[in-house]
């Protein structure tokens, strides 16, 4: 699985901050969870205990990914793009549906595409390099 693999790239430090902050997800998606599910509702029930934690999960994820130059963070991207669109539209957030399936969904395949080119030879990382004044 290619997730153990990228997990083995960090270091002691960065997968204790990581096991905490999904901690922490799991504990508020149980606490929030409680409080706020309509359990005569199987749509209320899916979306605060499946969909909300995968796509916290999931953004997480990328987002640490991307800081570390795995190409894998466009997988979890798109799953946090797909269900926070999802999450977004049942509550009637619609600018945040509009940011995230047509804007950060789409983003996913222009990212697997462009970090695809820059990887090194011998990785899944790419080649990280700095941003500058350049015109």
């Amino acid at each position: 699985m290619q997730l153990k693999k990228d997990l083995q790239r960090f270091n002691p430090i960065e997968r204790l901050w990581l096991t905490i902050f999904l901690a922490v997800i799991f504990s508020t998606t149980v606490w929030f969870s409680l409080q706020g599910t309509d359990w005569s509702s199987w749509q209320s029930i899916v979306l605060n205990w499946l969909v909300s934690p995968i796509s916290a999960i999931s953004g997480v994820l990328c987002v640490v990914l991307v800081a570390k130059g795995l190409l894998s963070n466009w997988f979890w991207g798109l799953i946090s793009a797909l269900t926070y669109g999802l999450i977004a539209w049942t509550s009637g957030y619609y600018g945040d549906w509009l940011l995230n399936w047509f804007y950060f969904l789409p983003a996913q395949f222009f990212v697997y595409w462009s970090w695809k080119s820059q990887l090194r030879n011998d990785s899944q990382t790419v080649r990280m390099r700095r941003l500058g004044w350049h015109w």
